[in-house]
């Protein structure tokens, strides 16, 4: 079973087409992330036909889906992907547009780490995801609870058993309000969890309220799909 819900989204990598590879194949993936439409929980699965259990699988997943129709997305939006699907190269036009947005995003993120101190930042060969190491001296908890502080958002590397680590969801445009607001709070919790200076807040155009003072406005740059009892998940973005 591969799951393919970031195949359309890679940088400077190509994702094999497994049916080549294997028969008894199984590709599960997602229209939430490559079409930006998370809230609709619309996907598919295929299996490759070369398989002996393909119609099995198949007749399979259909009786599920009727059994449990509750996991199904509603027909409209169905029928509405269905017809986006069959206009010829929307769906490529949309790929491409999303994916430069989601590049800038992630070079913006990428930015602001390495300039707040996270020297093992590493550019992932695909999806949005910043998966750091935290510099020496920095706690994980310690760290995500003083960036909680500051209304930003992200996920523990001890949740995906790497200890030491955060994760953080690159969906903040360049030059945008937000991510002037997440990269003052990275750089003032670090600086706090290493005994430096706070960097001093920057203002936001057009408003007369410093950064650090922003009543009631979360930037979220993390994402979790899974429910957690962690306090760090609870207000994860989708």
């Amino acid at each position: 079973v591969m799951d393919h819900t970031y195949w359309n989204i890679t940088w400077n990598a190509e994702v094999p087409p497994i049916f080549e590879y294997y028969d008894d194949a199984i590709v599960i993936s997602s229209f939430s992330k490559d079409l930006g439409i998370a809230g609709e929980r619309l996907g598919f699965a295929a299996i490759n036909p070369k398989s002996k259990e393909a119609k099995p699988m198949a007749e399979l997943l259909t009786t599920n889906n009727g059994l449990l129709g509750n996991i199904c997305p509603p027909s409209t939006i169905q029928h509405a992907m269905t017809e986006f699907l069959s206009g010829p190269g929307k769906y490529d036009a949309a790929i491409y547009e999303y994916k430069q947005n989601y590049r800038e995003c992630l070079d913006e993120l990428y930015s602001v780490l390495r300039e707040a101190g996270f020297s093992q930042a590493v550019m992932p060969d695909g999806g949005f995801y910043l998966f750091p190491k935290l510099p020496p001296g920095v706690k994980e908890e310690a760290f995500l609870t003083g960036l909680m502080d500051k209304n930003v958002f992200a996920l523990p590397g001890s949740d995906f058993m790497m200890p030491g680590h955060v994760r953080f969801c690159a969906l903040l445009p360049p030059g945008s309000d937000a991510i002037k607001i997440a990269r003052n709070a990275i750089q003032d919790t670090l600086n706090e969890q290493l005994g430096r200076g706070v960097h001093s807040a920057v203002t936001i155009e057009n408003e007369n309220t410093h950064a650090s003072s922003l009543d009631g406005l979360k930037v979220k740059l993390c994402e979790s799909d899974r429910t957690s009892t962690q306090k760090f998940s609870d207000d994860s973005c989708v």
